[in-house]
């Protein structure tokens, strides 16, 4: 029998196993024009017909061809099969391969762990893919990956344009769905993890972001894998190790997340390569900060980019002096710890002043505003509406101060207020209250599946309005000025500085109701030339936050002292 060449050979235990753990890899790397090769040792045992099939339909979906070695199931098989053994048979059926990836054995399914002992005898290119379902066991997962993996790179591959494929791939195990189902979260999660060996020197970026995040931060992170994804950057993402509980009352269950999350991130920052870019999170960097404290410095460059004002103004937040406390503790520790970024990040003249202010000390300061892909905005059609729409575009938070808008709502006839919120992320006790609040009022409440665009409602909105105080950069400013909609708000991220080049009179100055119903007022009788106008300048300064201006920057600040 003829041994089969391939590009890359993804070595499955049973008959699911690759779909589950490299589904969205494997369907990437095909899109990519890569010849893939999937070989399932361990195939043999009573039910290998009807599972053959079923793999073999769902290999077809990702575009792939499969190999069955047919060595007995452990569960059906008597007799013992070593390492050695099972390196011949794969070496039989398998020729050249430029890369091979094997199971790391999670879970230690005696199956997995022999495959991953043949990968470590392995000469090559060799890579270790986490095994689903077992990654979900963290104290399993640290043990192995200390193991079995020092001195390794780990990668994250983003397969979120590829999730659809895998589902569809995965649905082909008809006799696995009920128990698959079980763990569909983890199957369809943004991103697949593997460990390779380190053999080429070459500076390497990481990426580090956190799946907690909702609205804007969450945005600039997309934006930013996206971008160097298109670059062809080798970069690392990370996202939860679990799925994220949402924001509807999760209790306890969440902070259990929390820690197991905090661990993994000691456990991947120790790890870490040559350029990291931390994003977002300060708890990524107490991670790096006690790494550096236990273990020492393990990366060349640490960059820290602050693009989440988490800890300003805490009065804003819900009275208690447990969160009064946690607030206050929350800032003292970033404090401590961000002088452990060799430079930090921040999007806007606004939130650096306002860290300075703050007590800060950073070593380096540089500002990068985030870049905003202005094709994701629907732009203004013409339609006609009885009434004048504002718009309000985040998640239900207090920092978010809708109430002040439900409030102006009162004061003006004629005017529906909508608000569009993320369906994750809100603050239930809060949407209660403002609920209330505009009884008898044209409020409407819009809350988005993940990843439905919101540029619809900017195209029919006359005015987009924002009352945080807490805003970093503020991307629905952007947005709504790039679907040609006005935007009128307090001075926070870089609304001050946009809106004193557009109108300064599109600025809320004294954030008290009479101010913003003077402001939204002004908005709302704009004729149609002065609007177009306005218009005009705001897409002037528009320029400054496309990718292609701000790309060229990010990679400086990352690269260069």
């Amino acid at each position: 029998m003829a041994r089969i060449k391939s590009e890359i050979v993804f070595v499955s235990p049973h008959l699911d196993d690759a779909v589950l753990s490299c589904g969205g890899w494997i369907a990437k790397l095909v899109e990519s024009g890569r010849k893939v090769v999937v070989v399932t040792v361990f195939s043999g045992g009573r039910e290998g017909g009807k599972r053959k099939e079923e793999d073999r339909k769902a290999l077809k979906v990702l575009g792939v061809k499969g190999v069955c070695l047919d060595v007995v199931d452990a569960k059906f098989r008597t007799g013992e099969v070593s390492a050695e053994e099972i390196e011949k048979k794969i070496r039989s059926r398998v020729g050249v391969a430029g890369e091979w990836c094997f199971p790391l054995g999670l879970g230690q399914h005696v199956d997995h762990v022999i495959l991953r002992e043949v990968g470590e005898r392995w000469e090559g290119r060799v890579f270790f893919y986490e095994d689903f379902p077992y990654l979900r066991f963290l104290a399993e997962q640290k043990r192995v990956v200390d193991e079995v993996c020092g001195g390794m790179k780990i990668e994250f591959v983003d397969i979120r344009p590829w999730v659809t494929k895998k589902i569809a791939a995965i649905e082909k195990y008809e006799s696995q769905l009920v128990a698959l189902t079980r763990y569909k979260e983890l199957y369809v999660a943004s991103n697949e993890n593997y460990f390779r060996r380190s053999d080429d020197g070459e500076l390497r970026w990481t990426v580090m972001m956190t799946d907690e995040l909702v609205g804007g931060a969450k945005k600039v992170n997309d934006y930013l894998a996206d971008f160097l994804a298109r670059e062809g950057r080798r970069f690392l993402r990370y996202e939860q190790v679990a799925p994220n509980m949402g924001g509807w009352g999760v209790g306890w269950r969440l902070w259990g997340w929390r820690v197991a999350n905090f661990w993994r991130y000691l456990m991947m920052i120790s790890k870490l390569p040559d350029l990291a870019l931390l994003t977002t999170s300060p708890n990524l960097l107490m991670a790096a900060f006690l790494v550096k404290l236990f273990w020492g410095r393990r990366w060349k460059r640490l960059v820290y980019y602050c693009h989440a004002d988490r800890n300003t103004r805490p009065e804003r937040w819900k009275s208690g002096w447990w969160s009064r406390f946690y607030w206050w503790l929350y800032g003292w520790s970033e404090k401590l710890v961000i002088g452990v970024a060799d430079k930090v990040l921040f999007p806007s003249k606004f939130i650096k002043e306002r860290m300075q202010t703050q007590g800060w000390q950073m070593k380096k300061i540089a500002i990068v505003s985030p870049g905003v892909e202005m094709s994701c905005v629907v732009q203004r059609e013409g339609k006609r509406k009885t009434e004048k729409i504002l718009l309000c575009v985040g998640r239900i938070d207090r920092i978010k101060r809708i109430e002040m808008v439900v409030e102006a709502v009162k004061k003006m006839t004629g005017v529906k207020l909508v608000v569009v919120a993320p369906k994750r992320g809100n603050d239930v006790e809060y949407w209660e209250e403002l609920r209330q609040l505009a009884k008898g009022l044209m409020v409407e409440w819009k809350f988005l599946e993940d990843g439905e665009e919101v540029g619809d409602y900017y195209r029919v909105a006359d005015c987009v309005v924002s009352m945080s105080e807490v805003e970093s950069f503020s991307m629905v400013l952007v947005e709504a000025f790039a679907g040609e909609t006005i935007f009128c708000g307090v001075e926070s991220g870089i609304v001050g500085e946009f809106l004193s080049e557009v109108d300064r009179n599109l600025i809320i100055g004294d954030q008290n109701l009479v101010s913003v119903v003077r402001t939204i007022s002004y908005v709302l009788a704009l004729g149609v030339d002065e609007r177009r106008r306005i218009i005009k300048r705001a897409a002037k300064e528009l320029r400054k936050y496309n990718w292609t201006v701000v790309r060229k920057r990010f990679i400086e600040e990352m690269t260069n002292d």
